[in-house]
């Protein structure tokens, strides 16, 4: 699914040249309504805290245990004022997910899936994710959460298949970004860095959760998309957690050493291995996508053009 829709995106995306621009900064809090977020604290926070301490945490070596003492996770925030697809490490070895941030990776995977298994086109995704980074939380001057933006309906997680794609990516993605920010703790990583130091740091907590998701044998599934969704956002100057193709090209990299732990134990070694060959060619695609300057143009572009009623 992911290879034949990121060529898709290099043929439709692939077609402005001009310098790429950071995104505006927006507030982007009161992006969901509270009930909404009372609804992620009640109804997916559980199943994150369960994967984290109970799936996580016991592969961890007698050493990383001892440097990371009294490690958690922080479900606590509700919103992140300065981007919303933020996750971070924290002092008092946290591990910080603010509820807005988990429903959108939540809603934009779920549509994904929905369109996917009715074979609508899922392009409209990555628009909408462009149309929320250059216009903001309320484009056209109305609140526009991505399932009824685009479309999906509040039951969509009810057909069986649309359900299985979700949980496959929805669920490797989260337990990708815990053991990222986990590798942060682990290697005491520091805010206050220089640009160059950044980006070590990132790859650094990328190879850590590659490894990490090795021990436990779970391939990452959605990681290819839930970069394509952060592309759009993503701004040199402020980021926190800098995306380069470089730092894609690396991930893809430590998927691939560890190819064969990943294979380890699985019913047919085989398949999960190509499996981990696919996730990788996957992300040397976004790799290419987020390093073209013609693609980020357009990616601007199509994010500044585009309004809630287009996805009607």
């Amino acid at each position: 699914m992911m290879r034949s829709l990121l060529t898709l995106l290099f043929l439709v995306w692939g077609v402005a040249a001009a310098s790429a621009q950071c995104p505006p900064a927006f507030d982007w809090r009161g992006l969901y309504p509270p009930a909404t977020l009372d609804r992620v604290a009640q109804r997916t926070a559980p199943g994150l805290k369960s994967n984290f301490e109970q799936v996580l945490l016991p592969r961890l070596t007698d050493q990383e245990r001892r440097t990371l003492r009294n490690v958690h996770l922080d479900l606590g925030q509700r919103e992140y004022k300065d981007h919303p697809l933020n996750f971070y490490a924290a002092e008092g070895n946290r591990v910080v997910l603010p509820l807005s941030s988990v429903r959108l990776v939540s809603d934009l995977t779920l549509a994904l899936a929905w369109l996917n298994r009715n074979r609508l086109p899922e392009k409209r995704v990555f628009d909408y994710a462009a149309m929320l980074a250059y216009r903001g939380p309320t484009p056209d001057g109305v609140r526009a959460p991505p399932l009824g933006t685009l479309g999906v309906p509040a039951d969509a997680d009810n057909d069986p298949a649309v359900e299985a794609l979700f949980q496959k990516m929805f669920g490797t993605t989260m337990v990708f970004i815990m053991a990222h920010e986990i590798g942060h703790l682990l290697r005491n990583h520091r805010a206050d860095v220089n640009a160059a130091q950044s980006r070590t740091q990132e790859g650094e907590a990328d190879a850590f959760a590659i490894d990490l998701m090795a021990r436990i044998g779970a391939a990452p599934i959605g990681v290819s998309f839930y970069f394509m969704m952060a592309a759009p956002f993503e701004c040199p100057t402020r980021s926190t957690h800098p995306l380069s193709g470089a730092r894609i090209q690396r991930l893809a990299g430590a998927i691939t050493d560890n190819g064969a732990v990943f294979a380890r134990d699985k019913p047919s070694p085989a398949r999960e291995l190509e499996l981990v060959k696919e996730i990788a060619t996957d992300l040397l695609k976004v790799a290419t996508l987020l390093d073209d300057p013609d693609v980020r143009a357009a990616t601007r572009q199509v994010g500044m053009s585009s309004a809630v009623s287009d996805f009607a």
